[in-house]
């Protein structure tokens, strides 16, 4: 019998901060500013690691918000040759 394949498609939205904007009763809360900001220094070079070591190209989506306020992180998703696609402003 022939060799089969399974074929996935990676896709990560960065919603960082832009996620958390307003959300709930409207107000910003200082918990959801940090966790957001957490996962766009760290969790975004943790996923570009993991990425890395097993060779995975992915779709990143980018909330306009996220571009400015992590700009070197963009780049890095961008320089590891990964697909970005536009996730609106926030």
């Amino acid at each position: 019998m022939g060799k089969k394949r399974v074929l996935v498609g990676y896709g990560v939205d960065i919603d960082a901060v832009a996620g958390w904007l307003g959300s709930y009763g409207g107000e910003d809360s200082v918990s959801d500013i940090s966790r957001g900001l957490w996962a766009g220094h760290i969790g975004t070079t943790r996923l570009l690691r993991l990425f890395d070591k097993y060779n995975i190209k992915a779709s990143w989506f980018i909330p306009g918000h996220s571009l400015e306020t992590f700009p070197e992180e963009c780049a890095q998703v961008r320089d590891a040759g990964h697909e970005i696609g536009l996730h609106g402003y926030s």
